[in-house]
């Protein structure tokens, strides 16, 4: 007999059969201690209860080790099972009085073998206590010790460390990763995407079913609007669950390689989760422990171990969660070898596991990208698509409608105006970028005093696409510019196409300053060759 590891059974149990006796009157009490201590007495042999028996002011706690780890859990459940068979009030209906269990141990520094032998006798304990409770939860704390991780990952219920709230601090600040794109997409313009809740490809995939393969594909050209749709979504969603996760990440090309990364978006995803729920540091904890102990600071992650890690959190977590993940523009991510196909495929997998996982948490990806090559399939388990021009048309009428009735236009009448509307909608191809340059064009030259009668000829004659709309927009700022005004001009695109991310303002003004002559400087095209 093993005299830690047999009192440390012995301590946890009478710790927590007196909380749970303390819930009840004292005549439940007696019938528990009744119930408890009998059936301990019961269980043993003719030669322990002699001992028993020669022991001056016998107690309890005697009782208790005197007893085998065995027959101290059996009896510890049959107790709290009593307890929760007792009658309560729901309402005006009787009910049980507890339908929960929460069961919280702080074990401190136990020796090893004593730790694993108590996580073996609470593995059974668990499912045989469960019956009579809606939900039982049970969480061990202890003090963190080298080479234990592996026992997490072999139990139903949840282990932290002492010191896990200082780690996970820590952890937290090393995936926080700024996305910039998020605050620089316009917002909607009022009441539109509204028809994005009613359609046959969103409503299959915000449900609690697992049948629906959990995966939500916006694709638009150029123009259409993908990124302030993300948006929207990303602050409109309505969950299935009231608590659900909601975590994000926009690609953009145009602030540099961090926000074009695949390890960033990893970061940030599980950055939202782990700051939303603690109990995901559990997938956190060995890879980062290993790490950080090999000196490893500040931590740098590296895309193998995210992804490892995310899978754990979405197909291993022992509770039950919903999360919902919103990615714009993959398109515009970085694509070196096969890593963009490696990463559709990493969460085609995952969510397949999902769907395969009954119990663990509940997750929806929501993506957006203009088509490529690498999305011209459909994963296994099914992939929902909205291709967005075909929903967009009623909202370029709603947007259209209202700049055009703004105070700008109000002297073409209501008749022109129409004729305007009719016109954009007929040309718009679904692309709302290209309505708000044409619209900005009509602005444009309804205040530089252009007759109404001129207007129409002057909408018919601007380009019919973005490319050409956007050379048309390059030949118009020749036009009335002196020389020193082109050479700024000039400058100022130079220094935003050769700039590894998106130029300030203020950063452009700087540099502009440097260049305070009328004279051309051209730069040297040399290294660039």
């Amino acid at each position: 007999m093993n005299t830690v590891i047999d009192s440390a059974n012995a301590e946890v149990v009478w710790t927590l059969f007196r909380e749970a006796v303390d819930t009840c009157s004292q005549e439940e009490q007696d019938l528990i201690w009744t119930q408890f201590l009998g059936g301990l007495l019961q269980s043993m042999t003719d030669d322990s209860l002699l001992v028993l028996k020669s022991i001056p002011n016998l107690g309890p706690q005697d009782v208790l080790n005197a007893s085998s780890p065995s027959r101290l859990w059996p009896a510890l459940g049959a107790a709290l099972s009593t307890i929760s068979g007792y009658p309560g009030e729901t309402g005006n209906q009787p009910g049980k009085r507890f339908k929960n269990l929460g069961i919280i141990l702080d074990i401190g520094k136990l020796p090893k073998r004593a730790f694993q032998e108590l996580i073996r006798n609470l593995v059974p304990f668990r499912p045989n206590v469960q019956k009579p409770f809606d939900m039982v939860r049970t969480l061990v704390v202890r003090e963190y010790a080298d080479n234990d991780f592996y026992l997490e990952k072999s139990v139903e219920f949840l282990i932290l460390y002492s010191e896990y709230a200082k780690y996970r601090q820590d952890c937290l600040r090393s995936l926080a990763f700024q996305n910039t794109r998020y605050e620089k997409i316009s917002p909607h313009q009022k009441h539109t995407f509204n028809w994005l809740w009613e359609t046959e490809e969103y409503r299959p995939w915000n449900t609690c079913a697992r049948a629906d393969p959990g995966f939500l594909l916006v694709e638009g050209k150029p123009g259409s609007g993908k990124s302030t749709l993300m948006r929207y979504i990303r602050e409109n969603i309505n969950p299935v669950v009231k608590d659900a996760i909601i975590s994000s990440f926009f690609y953009s090309a145009r602030d540099g390689a961090a926000e074009r990364s695949h390890l960033n978006m990893l970061k940030a995803l599980l950055h939202s989760v782990l700051e939303a729920d603690e109990t995901f540091f559990i997938h956190f904890q060995q890879i980062y422990h290993k790490r950080t102990n090999q000196g490893h600071l500040p931590m740098d992650w590296r895309i193998d171990e995210l992804r490892r890690i995310m899978e754990d959190v979405y197909t291993k977590h022992p509770f039950p969660s919903t999360i919902y993940c919103v990615i714009d523009a993959l398109d515009e991510s970085e694509n070196t070898g096969n890593n963009r196909i490696e990463i559709i495929e990493h969460f085609k997998n995952v969510l397949k596991a999902v769907q395969n996982n009954q119990t663990g948490p509940l997750v929806k990806v929501f993506l957006g990208s203009r088509p490529i090559n690498e999305l011209q399939y459909k994963p296994s388990g099914g992939m929902n698509r909205i291709s967005l021009q075909d929903y967009t048309k009623t909202d370029i009428r709603k947007y259209t409608n209202a700049r055009l009735k703004g105070n700008v236009f109000e002297e073409c009448g209501i008749s022109l105006r129409k004729v305007f509307e009719d016109y954009i909608l007929a040309t718009a191809d679904g692309v709302f970028l290209w309505v708000r340059l044409v619209i900005a064009e009509l602005e444009q030259k309804v205040r530089n005093g252009s007759s109404p009668s001129n207007l129409l000829e002057l909408l018919k004659s601007l380009p019919k696409d973005l490319e050409s709309f956007f050379e048309h927009i390059f030949q118009e700022i020749k036009k009335g510019r002196d020389a020193h005004e082109l050479i700024n001009g000039g400058r100022i695109f130079g220094f935003c196409l050769l700039s590894h991310r998106a130029i300030e303002l203020g950063e452009l003004r700087d540099a502009l300053a440097l260049f305070n002559n009328k004279t051309r400087c051209d730069p040297d095209h040399t290294r660039w060759e």
